[in-house]
């Protein structure tokens, strides 16, 4: 029997618990992360072994992040409530999960204003989250959180099975925070991941500082959708960059709850604990949750579209839970360009389903309800690829149209990318020193490109390439999707709730896996087949399998737990500690993904600033380099292929040397950073033609000694100076 906590009172209980108690809490909230700052800063956790530091940052940036997401739960709660799409009965996961999709998805549109009209600033978003949180838990109409209590007054449990019951409760929390530990760990140091210091954090520092819409072509990755990088600028805005991991890895619990609530729809609750048990044994997932990365973002808004649309399968005629999967679809398309190919398959299904009540003469949604959902998915997170077209005529920019450069000298006109060098490299005659770069290239390194992740030899011979970091991919027991057809449940609804969730992740991670070979990229499909996965396994219930896939559960999260040891042993926490949480002077012995070379440079840069060899207002143009937010001066970073911004200042002055230097100068660009390791890399890991590469390399080569200054050759990369009077200056 379920039973609500109440206590003696002639008015609404809800509106008087939300009153009494959920402001004070929220106040309480925020003093407490203010003790915590204050504390971290003024010694009071840090011991003289320095790890009480790094335990202190954690219980900082975790306190925050908590506090963020709460926030807007909160208030996407009320919105739902006051809308009637979630409603007292709704089961109350279900009700939690779905408000942080919609607290997620009003705060992209409010830091989305905050941001065009520059005004992210602390004191705005501060009084912004209290005021419309106090607001919201002023107005709910049921409390987001409700405390229960099964009686099972018939049942009275003897000593004996009680102690088991608490004993075995006791063990499981005290294995799963020892599994944790290495985890929350690393969520307390700064970011080391080589992709987040290149997008994820850059684009927040864009956006904190006005600027939302990319309107240069040079800077492509500027026109990926920031529905997540606007949270991390609001948690940076109010001083808490700390929070910002730790934030992702709430997000990945949230998966986890996701997938149960999954579960327990396609199923009962031993079938959502199966899909948890499942989609922890998920390595890739967990890495979403220790790096700024966005995918586990995405993955968490996709099992809220599947939940919405089952829920939605089992009563077609109320749109309120396709309402729901439309709002948790916008969500994904601001978090990951493919989202959008997730929803267009959504879409589709949506349009089967709706085809098929309409021939069978039953209720479905009418015609207003589905343009509703039209316009939830598109606002506000359509708006970045609405700017991609009106900006660049490409809606996923560069992806669709490819890249493109301007020049003055022909106004009005795009100029693709790929046709910059073709004409001058066929010119070349055969003795011309780039024709020999290129020779020599094409026969030192041979491209091994992994194509996509179908090719299941050279996963096995190269798992790196497939993995960002070594210990991080899937679970086996997700092989066990393929026979959730036969595996159906017996309950009509359920059973068809099933069988479009396998069809949808089936055709999104054929379709997306085809196309890439990351596996990070096909997460969202990943936690699907964890459900799927569970489903099967409840459905064979015969004890002595239940045994033996808990024994391949818990050995799949056993084997995970030292490979996660290892790698905190490799970041090396007690340095950051040590060094009183200095991230550039940590980074310098750990590295971007155990690549120390970039930090080292940039710290040596700073150091030259420090001395006045370099001015504080010098403009550094990196080629095959872009990882420089640490740096005390500006840089224009480009990590393309080939020398994408060097290849675009070259066609401009029809490769006459005078007047790139002449160009560069004009820009204001003062240094050059030339990393030839990157371009290695790329010989070795793509099959780009090499003879434009090697044309880009020759020249800019030939500029470095010819018209630079050297100031130093150090980790592999070079700096040189533009010379003025090679710019005719």
């Amino acid at each position: 029997m379920e039973c609500e906590l109440r206590f003696p009172s002639t008015g609404n209980f809800e509106l008087i618990w939300l009153r009494r108690l959920a402001l004070p809490t929220l106040v309480a909230f925020y003093t407490a992360a203010l003790g915590v700052v204050i504390g971290s800063g003024t010694g009071l956790f840090a011991a003289e072994t320095g790890m009480g530091l790094v335990a202190s940052l954690a219980l900082e940036g975790h306190l925050a992040a908590a506090i963020f997401l709460t926030a807007q739960a909160i208030v996407g709660d009320c919105v739902l409530q006051r809308l009637g799409w979630t409603h007292r009965d709704t089961p109350q996961l279900e009700r939690i999960l779905f408000a942080v999709v919609a607290g997620f998805v009003l705060s992209d549109a409010v830091l989305m204003l905050f941001a065009v009209f520059d005004v992210l600033s602390p004191l705005v978003i501060s009084i912004t989250l209290l005021l419309a949180t106090a607001a919201s838990a002023w107005g709910t109409p049921a409390p987001l959180f409700r405390l229960r209590r099964d009686k099972r007054e018939d049942l009275p449990m003897d000593a004996i099975p009680t102690m088991v019951v608490w004993g075995s409760g006791l063990v499981v929390l005290l294995g799963a925070g020892y599994w944790l530990w290495p985890l929350l760990v690393q969520t307390a140091l700064p970011n080391s991941d080589w992709d987040s210091a290149l997008y994820h954090l850059p684009l927040a520092e864009r956006y904190l500082a006005g600027m939302v819409w990319n309107s240069d072509p040079l800077f492509s990755a500027n026109s990926f959708p920031g529905g997540v990088s606007l949270h991390y600028a609001a948690l940076m805005s109010i001083g808490f960059e700390s929070a910002v991991i730790p934030y992702n890895f709430l997000f990945v619990l949230l998966n986890l709850a996701a997938a149960y609530a999954l579960g327990s729809r396609l199923g009962d609750k031993r079938t959502g604990a199966w899909a948890v048990l499942i989609a922890s044994g998920i390595h890739v997932l967990w890495q979403q949750g220790v790096d700024p990365r966005i995918d586990g973002f995405l993955s968490f808004f996709i099992a809220m579209a599947m939940l919405g649309f089952v829920a939605w399968l089992r009563a077609s005629a109320n749109p309120n839970a396709l309402y729901l999967t439309a709002v948790a679809l916008g969500a994904a398309l601001g978090a990951k360009y493919t989202g959008l190919y997730i929803a267009f398959a959504f879409a589709a299904a949506v349009a089967v389903w709706t085809l098929w009540q309409r021939r069978s003469r039953s209720d479905g949604p009418s015609l207003r309800a589905l343009a509703m959902c039209v316009a939830l998915v598109l606002v506000p997170n359509g708006i970045w690829y609405g700017s991609n077209v009106a900006l660049h005529g490409d809606p996923l920019f560069p992806m669709l149209r490819g890249d493109y450069y301007e020049d003055a000298s022909r106004p009005g006109e795009r100029i693709a990318m790929t046709g910059a060098l073709d004409e001058y490299v066929a010119a070349l005659p055969a003795y011309a020193p780039e024709r020999q770069r290129a020779r020599a290239l094409e026969g030192m390194f041979k491209a091994e490109a992994p194509s996509n992740l179908f090719n299941l030899v050279d996963v096995h011979e190269r798992p790196r390439a497939y993995a960002t970091k070594p210990n991080h991919f899937a679970s086996p027991l997700l092989l066990l999707f393929a026979l959730l057809p036969f595996c159906l449940p017996k309950e009509r609804d359920k059973r068809l709730g099933a069988v479009f969730l396998w069809s949808l992740a089936t055709v999104c991670f054929v379709g997306l896996g085809s196309q890439t070979n990351l596996l990070r990229y096909v997460l969202p499909m990943l936690v699907l087949f964890a459900v799927a996965s569970g489903v099967v396994i409840d459905r064979i219930r015969h004890p002595a399998w239940q045994v033996f896939w808990l024994f391949c559960g818990i050995s799949v999260l056993a084997s995970h737990h030292p490979a996660e040891t290892l790698q905190l042993k490799r970041l090396q926490p007690e340095l950051y500690a040590s060094s009183d949480a200095n991230p550039l002077a940590w980074l310098e012995r750990v590295g971007y993904n155990y690549t120390p070379a970039m930090p080292i440079v940039v710290a040596r840069i700073n150091r030259e600033i420090e001395a006045g060899a370099i001015a504080p207002s010098s403009l550094i143009l990196m080629a095959g380099e872009g990882k420089g937010r640490l740096l005390q001066c500006d840089f224009l970073p480009d990590l393309s292929w080939f020398l994408q911004r060097w290849t675009v200042e070259l066609a401009r002055a029809d490769h006459a040397q005078d007047r790139v230097a002449r160009s560069l100068r004009e820009q204001g660009v003062t240094h050059i950073l030339y990393n030839p390791a990157y371009f290695r890399w790329v010989l070795t890991n793509t099959k780009i033609p090499v003879p434009p590469l090697a044309v880009a390399m020759e020249q800019i080569e030939t500029f470095m000694r010819d018209r630079g200054k050297p100031v130093f050759d150090l980790a592999g990369m070079r700096l040189v100076e533009i010379s003025s009077a090679a710019s005719g200056q």
